[in-house]
């Protein structure tokens, strides 16, 4: 009897290739600097060494400006030559700003989440979205998840403090309640408060 081939109906041809898919990846967009009012943020270069500035914190040494992490068309050709299918795009930690004034920590949310939006429409067949929310006004982080959530993005990444505020905490009820509503995860990733 001849071998089956994997052409032959109700042959089947193996595992299909799985398809890479990256869950930890960080992006911000040089349309947000400056956003969170005193805290900025901040990317360039500074005597020829590349820095961020996030609140008082610096870090230099670290490619931030016209690399993959800001720039979507380099970040396309990384994950081709990565093999990366598809991305998960979420907030850059440095980036929380829950010690920030309400006002502008909710600045920054809402633009760098409506970059992400405008990314995932560009490209949705490579980037899915995750929000980022003003955590130290859960009523504000509540109305940001629902309107994010409804242009598209698949859930939030929050940091695990919030100015001394924890995850525990009956203040932050609403918010986790309002991710169990819409039915999508919230990804709890360690970062500075400031």
């Amino acid at each position: 009897m001849p071998a089956s081939s994997p052409s032959d109906p109700g042959v089947a041809a193996g595992p299909a290739a799985a398809e890479t898919i990256d869950v930890h990846a960080h992006v911000l967009f040089p349309a947000v600097m400056g956003l969170a009012g005193a805290a900025g943020p901040e990317m360039g270069v500074s005597d020829g060494q590349s820095f961020f500035r996030s609140g008082s914190y610096v870090l230099r040494g670290v490619r931030f400006l016209d690399s993959p992490f800001s720039d979507l068309g380099r970040r396309l050709e990384a994950m081709d030559r990565l093999d990366i299918g598809h991305q998960i795009l979420s907030p850059n930690p440095l980036t929380y700003f829950y010690a920030a004034p309400t006002a502008d920590a909710a600045r920054f949310c809402r633009a760098q989440n409506d970059l992400t939006i405008a990314a995932v429409r560009a490209h949705p067949a490579r980037f899915s979205g995750f929000a980022q929310l003003p955590m130290q006004a859960p009523d504000e982080a509540v109305r940001e998840l629902e309107r994010a959530v409804g242009q598209g993005l698949v859930g939030s990444y929050v940091g695990s403090d919030f100015a001394g505020v924890p995850l525990e905490s009956p203040a932050l009820e609403p918010v986790w309640a309002a991710h169990a509503a819409l039915g999508v995860p919230v990804v709890v990733h360690p970062a500075p408060v400031g």
